[in-house]
């Protein structure tokens, strides 16, 4: 019942609200779920969210997912930060009446 909004910064990389990463750097033999659908993680245990709708966790596809997603790129970005940061505040304002 709580709203929720996905937001996508498809040019941000991992850790792009750390400051403590000097540079970007890319992983090429770390895995991501970059291909994964979207997890939740609540009181009841981890499910899948895709498609709008909510479905069980299933291990196997998970590791199958994330095998096919090698490489991910690693570094902080402040323009992404202060983006997101403010869109969060702004979106929190709007669902909670602020």
């Amino acid at each position: 019942p709580a709203p929720v909004r996905v937001t996508i910064y498809p040019a941000a990389p991992h850790s792009w609200t750390d400051p403590s990463f000097a540079s970007t750097r890319h992983y090429p033999h770390h895995s991501s779920p970059s291909k994964c659908p979207l997890l939740l993680i609540g009181p009841e245990g981890t499910s899948f969210f895709e498609d709008g709708k909510i479905r069980p966790f299933d291990r196997e596809e998970m590791n199958a997912c994330r095998g096919k997603s090698r490489g991910y790129t690693q570094g902080f970005e402040s323009a992404t930060r202060e983006k997101s940061t403010a869109e969060t505040i702004a979106f929190f304002r709007q669902a909670f009446g602020q």
